[in-house]
C-alpha cells in the first residue's frame, strides 16, 4: 500500500503501533524516504525478527528485537522515535538499542509511505495513538481472512501422528515429506527405541540418525541461520537408508554418510512411526530434544518400495491416521 502523504510528525518525532501476523520470516512492514535517500524511518522484518530503522543523514540506527515473532499468531508492535533516539517494543517486550550517531534530529523524508509489503497481515495500524486511516493506492493487497490447505497441522500444545502402528525398518527404508515448520526445534519423525530412526530439528538444523546396533550415525543440514526454514514457506525432506548408506536432503542439498561395518546392516524395529512428536512414555536413545514439531507437514513417500520415476508427487492420504493432541489431519492454516 502507497500513502501519498508523510505525517509531519515522522520529521523529529513520533510512534507508530500495529498489530501483526507474519506469514513469512522477511519483508517490508513500513518505510519512508526521501528523493535522494539520505534520510529514512522503516519498520521490516528480517528472519523473523522485527526491526526499526531510521536515518537522520548521519548514519543509520537500528533496533532489533529479541525474538522471532513467526508464530502464528498476531503480535503487538510500538516504535517510537525521538531526535536520534528511538525505541521498539514488541509485545511488551523492550528491545536493546544500537548505538545512535550524533547530528541533526531531524528525518526529511518525502511521500508515498509504504506500508506492507510483507507475508502476512497488518491491523489497528495508529500514528501518536490515533488511527491512520489515509486513502492509500493498493498493490496486491487482499482481505486478511484465515486460509488453509491440505496438509497434517501440529499445534503449538503439542502432539503427535502415528503413520504405522507396527514398523520394521530392515535393510532399507526412505521417506520423502514437505514441512513448513514454525519452530526451531522440535521431533519430526521417529521409530525405535533401542534400535532407532528419528529426524529432528534442532536450533534451527536438521539432523537425522540411524543406528542399527553399533552405536547413532548421523547426517546434519546446517541453513544459513537458524530462521531459514521457518520462513512461511513449504521446504523438502528426503532421508534414506540402504544397507550401510544413509542420505539426507533439504530442498535439493544433499549430504551422505556410508555408516561403519556392522554385524547386520538391518534396523531392528518394532515399534509405531511417530511424526511431530511422540507420547510422553515412549522413551529413544536417539532424541535430542522432546519438544514437539510446531507446523505443517505433508507425507509424499514413505516406506522402501520401489517408485515410478514418472509418476506425479502425490500425497499420502492422511484422513485415517491416528493422531493425538493438538493435531488436525484435515488442514493446514496458510496464516
Amino acid at each position: 500500500m502507497e500513502y501519498d502523504i508523510v505525517p509531519d510528525s515522522f520529521d523529529k518525532s513520533g510512534t507508530f503501533s500495529l498489530q501483526l501476523r507474519a506469514t513469512a520470516s522477511n519483508g517490508v512492514i513500513l518505510f519512508a524516504t526521501n528523493d535522494k535517500h539520505t534520510d529514512h524511518v522503516g519498520l521490516f522484518l528480517l528472519n523473523g525478527r522485527v526491526i526499526l530503522s531510521f536515518d537522520t543523514g548521519t548514519g543509520q540506527t537500528l533496533i532489533r528485537s529479541n525474538r522471532s515473532i513467526l508464530t502464528g499468531e498476531w503480535h503487538s508492535i510500538k516504535a517510537s522515535r525521538r531526535g536520534n533516539e528511538g525505541s521498539l517494543i514488541v509485545d511488551d517486550e523492550s528491545a536493546e538499542t544500537s548505538g545512535v550517531p550524533a547530528g541533526t534530529d531531524s528525518i526529511d523524508t518525502q511521500p508515498p509511505l509504504y506500508l506492507g509489503e510483507f507475508g502476512g497481515c497488518i491491523r489497528d495500524l495508529k500514528l501518536n495513538d490515533k488511527k491512520f486511516d489515509t486513502t492509500a493506492r493498493e498493490h496486491g493487497v487482499g482481505e486478511c481472512k484465515k486460509h488453509t490447505e491440505s496438509g497434517l497441522y501440529f499445534g503449538k500444545e503439542g502432539g503427535y501422528a502415528i503413520l504405522k502402528k507396527e514398523f520394521q525398518v530392515g535393510q532399507s527404508f526412505s521417506a520423502e515429506m514437505e514441512v513448513r515448520p514454525r519452530t526451531q526445534n522440535g521431533v519430526l519423525f521417529s521409530v525405535g527405541a533401542v534400535e532407532f530412526l528419528t529426524v529432528q530439528f534442532l536450533n534451527g538444523s536438521v539432523k537425522f540418525t540411524v543406528d542399527s546396533g553399533s552405536g547413532p550415525e548421523a547426517l546434519i543440514y546446517n541453513p544459513t541461520a537458524p530462521n531459514v526454514l521457518c520462513d512461511g514457506h513449504w521446504h523438502s525432506i528426503k532421508i534414506m537408508k540402504k544397507k550401510n548408506l544413509m542420505t539426507l536432503t533439504v530442498d535439493g542439498k544433499s549430504n551422505l554418510n556410508i555408516m561403519k561395518k556392522s554385524k547386520k546392516p538391518e534396523t531392528m524395529t518394532k515399534d509405531p512411526i511417530y511424526l511431530g512428536g511422540v507420547p510422553e512414555s515412549v522413551t529413544s536413545k536417539g532424541l535430542e530434544t522432546r519438544e514437539p514439531f510446531v507446523g505443517c507437514v505433508r507425507i509424499m513417500n514413505l516406506g522402501g518400495g520401489k517408485r515410478d520415476k514418472n509418476r506425479m508427487k502425490k500425497q499420502l492420504d492422511v484422513s485415517k491416521l491416528d493422531v493425538f493432541g493438538d493435531v488436525n489431519k484435515q488442514e493446514c492454516p496458510l496464516d
